[in-house]
């Protein structure tokens, strides 16, 4: 693979510090996941808790968000965001 250019380093520097400007507010508030597409699922992290703690909901995380109705938007990336655990 070429490595980046210019321009898609730039992005990425541009990208880092929009997400650095985000409110402290968001901690603990919201949460994100992906299943490995070019999405980012961003959800009511509390909201999600407490359905799991109310229904013992031991399924996913994304099952659980859905479960809860707890998604407050999706996030689309030019490239896929694979997911990992550990």
């Amino acid at each position: 693979m070429a490595p980046l250019t210019k321009k898609e380093k730039d992005w990425f520097t541009k990208l880092e510090s929009v997400l650095g400007d985000a409110p402290k507010s968001l901690r603990g508030k919201v949460c994100g996941y992906t299943i490995g597409d070019y999405t980012v699922t961003i959800f009511d992290e509390k909201k999600t808790d407490e359905y799991v703690d109310e229904h013992g909901d031991d399924s996913d995380r994304c099952s659980q968000v859905q479960n809860a109705d707890s998604e407050l938007l999706t996030l689309k990336f030019p490239f896929d965001i694979e997911s990992t655990a550990g």
